[in-house]
């Protein structure tokens, strides 16, 4: 780990900010320490491109969502069911798994939205037209 922890050459990848490039070793371990379990959000553009039908997509940086519905659904009621822990649980049903990291859980924006099935059926039509076809 030394060895890649020594290897400077990702400073010169294009993708790497000068920012980012310019900082020590102790300044991007900070940086590192305060981004622990956020990750950038992706554009809703093509959201549901599938690369042939039938296809099935893997929302989220883990993958544990396989279909739109589901993130609506969570985002809707992350806050209002409780943590799965019991063997009879049903993910999204009756709980839902602990966060990973909690540190950073949004909790003003989402996981209580109070929408209807019909209005979670809306959002998710509305992000599957943002797909080019």
């Amino acid at each position: 780990l030394e060895e890649l922890a020594a290897d400077e050459a990702w400073r010169r990848e294009a993708f790497v900010p000068a920012a980012i490039r310019s900082l020590s070793a102790a300044e991007l371990s900070a940086l590192a320490a305060e981004s622990v379990g956020r990750h950038k959000v992706p554009t809703l553009r093509n959201v549901d491109k599938r690369p042939y039908p039938g296809f099935v997509k893997a929302y989220f940086h883990n993958g544990s969502f396989k279909s739109l519905e589901d993130v609506v659904h969570f985002y809707n009621t992350r806050d209002v069911l409780p943590p799965c822990a019991a063997p009879g649980d049903v993910s999204g049903v009756s709980c839902w798994p602990e966060p990973e990291v909690s540190a950073n859980l949004n909790t003003t924006e989402l996981g209580n939205l109070g929408l209807s099935a019909a209005q979670e059926a809306a959002i998710v039509a509305f992000m599957q037209a943002l797909s080019d076809r």
